[in-house]
C-alpha cells in the first residue's frame, strides 16, 4: 500500500504555532511564579507589611486594586532557587524518614523473632499498619 503523500509544510505556519506555544508556556510559568512568596510580598507589600484589619489597610484595599506586576528574570531565578531548595529539603527529610523506618522495621523483626510470631502481628500490637 503506497504511503499517503505529504502535504507541503508552510514554515510561517509552523513558526506561528511555535510562537503561540511559547507564549502559552511563558504565561503558565509566570502564573506559577506569581504564587511564590517572594513574588507575592514584592508585588503586594501590604499583604505582609500592614495588618488587614487596620484602618489604613482597609482604606487602601478599598480604593486600590492590586495591579499585576510583570515577572522579571530575577523573579524567575528566585522562584527556581526556592523550588530547588525545597526539593533538596524534602529529599533530605525523606532520607531521614527512611532511616528511622528501617530501624523500626528492624526492631519489629527482633521482637517478632523473640516472640516467635510474624512481624505483622507485632506491628498490629503497636498500632502500626503494613502501609505506614
Amino acid at each position: 500500500m503506497p504511503s499517503p503523500a505529504k502535504q507541503p509544510v508552510d514554515p510561517a505556519q509552523v513558526h506561528a504555532r511555535l510562537l503561540a506555544t511559547l507564549a502559552d508556556l511563558e504565561a503558565k510559568r509566570d502564573a506559577i511564579i506569581r504564587t511564590f512568596p517572594s513574588y507575592t510580598s514584592k508585588s503586594h507589600p501590604d499583604m505582609h507589611g500592614v495588618a488587614s484589619d487596620t484602618p489604613k489597610a482597609q482604606s487602601e484595599s478599598a480604593s486600590e486594586e492590586p495591579t499585576e506586576q510583570p515577572v522579571t528574570p530575577q523573579d524567575t531565578a528566585e522562584a527556581l532557587l526556592l523550588a530547588r531548595t525545597t526539593i533538596k529539603r524534602h529529599i533530605r527529610l525523606l532520607h531521614g524518614y527512611n532511616e528511622i523506618r528501617d530501624v523500626g522495621q528492624g526492631l519489629f523483626g527482633i521482637l517478632a523473632e523473640q516472640r516467635g510470631v510474624r512481624i505483622v502481628q507485632v506491628m498490629e500490637e503497636f498500632g502500626v499498619g503494613v502501609d505506614d
